[in-house]
């Protein structure tokens, strides 16, 4: 995904990890229940509240770090919008009088 990312000239990738608060975690375990009841053991382990365990985020977080490093994308959204305001600021102003 982040190889089709960069090849479509994107700037910069953040994730972050699931949040069950509330209601949202009954009606999202339901759905793992009814469509992929296979993962719902495996899922309630890693999600034994409304936020996974924190092995498992620092996992992903790692390796979704690592990938984006690898293709040379950003983990900013200011830093690439910086840049192109920089570009665009270079250009002078001409006078209208």
């Amino acid at each position: 995904m982040m190889a089709k990312a960069k090849e479509a000239r994107v700037d910069y990738a953040v994730a972050n990890i699931l949040r069950l608060i509330g209601q949202t975690r009954g009606l999202f375990l339901n759905f793992i229940r009814n469509y992929f009841p296979d993962l719902l053991t495996e899922f309630c382990a890693l999600y034994p509240d409304w936020n996974a365990l924190k092995d498992y985020r620092m996992r992903i977080y790692s390796l979704f770090h690592q990938l984006r490093e690898k293709h040379g994308l950003s983990g900013s959204f200011i830093n690439p919008m910086k840049a192109k305001l920089q570009e665009k600021l270079s250009y002078c102003q001409l006078a209208l009088f």
